[in-house]
């Protein structure tokens, strides 16, 4: 229920729809759903990305550590620019 996303639908899915068809409104349907569907295909894969990348962290101790100094540094670099905007 984002209204971003109505707002999307609304301006550029009926581009797509010629506004003399018998069936617009199943056509507008279906696009959402085509939306939907590869939105939420787009997810799945980043889950099952994000489990992989998970299990492997945590077996593999150098890996984590790695991680550990790369999200040290992100961090880090957040603060530092936090810091840089007040100034």
């Amino acid at each position: 229920m984002n209204p971003k996303i109505a707002i999307f639908f609304l301006a550029f899915l009926p581009q797509f729809v010629a506004p003399d068809s018998n069936n617009s409104s199943s056509i507008f349907l279906f696009l959402g759903g085509v939306f939907v569907l590869g939105g939420t295909l787009w997810c799945l894969l980043l889950v099952a990305f994000a489990s992989r990348f998970t299990q492997a962290a945590r077996s593999n101790t150098q890996l984590a550590g790695v991680v550990g100094k790369i999200t040290g540094f992100v961090y880090i670099g957040l603060g530092l620019n936090l810091l840089r905007a007040k100034l």
